[in-house]
């Protein structure tokens, strides 16, 4: 397929848009029980791969270079997430055993 195609006004918004759904998506994943965790994991990553392929073309296409940036760093969206809920809420920690 030709770069040209990649060039129709619609696709930066959607790109934009699709990107940010993976964003959500990678918070959703975070949320669901343990039992769907891995599956829902495997299922991020079967929608990632296209999505963010598509959002790289489009970047590249319209020469929209913090498109492109956002959409390498979506590839890490579930760890970011998971690191920044630690960071804002803190460890886990549990009490030392008093004897």
């Amino acid at each position: 397929m030709r770069l040209d195609a990649f060039r129709r006004p619609s696709f930066g918004p959607l790109a934009w848009t699709l990107v940010a759904l993976l964003w959500v998506l990678a918070y959703v994943i975070l949320s669901v029980p343990h039992e769907w965790g891995q599956r829902a994991f495997n299922a991020f990553h079967v929608v990632m791969v296209p999505t963010v392929i598509f959002a790289l073309l489009v970047a590249l296409a319209q020469r929209r270079w913090i498109l492109g940036i956002i959409a390498c760093v979506t590839v890490a969206s579930p760890m970011l997430i998971l690191m920044a809920g630690f960071y804002i809420f803190g460890f886990s920690e549990t009490p030392p055993a008093s004897s």
